[in-house]
């Protein structure tokens, strides 16, 4: 099966936090969703990468995200 893999340029701006968060979905071609696929989020200046799997039901989420640029691939 093939994966639309999304990438992701995500600029975090902290004003009065210090982090964030970032969630998704991740679907294949048909429009199905797609359970444990594997997301790395990696930062961009450091290369720094943090991996998660996706739920059952396709979706993601990313917590306490130092502010930074990242890209997130499926």
């Amino acid at each position: 099966m093939k994966i639309i893999c999304a990438l992701a340029l995500v600029t975090l701006l902290s004003f009065a936090q210090d982090s964030a968060s970032r969630s998704g979905r991740v679907i294949d071609p048909g429009g199905g969703v797609v359970p444990g696929a594997t997301i790395v989020v990696r930062t961009v200046g450091t290369g720094a990468a943090r991996e998660i799997q996706t739920g059952a039901d396709g979706t993601y989420r990313v917590d306490s995200l130092p502010a930074g640029q990242y890209t997130i691939q499926a």
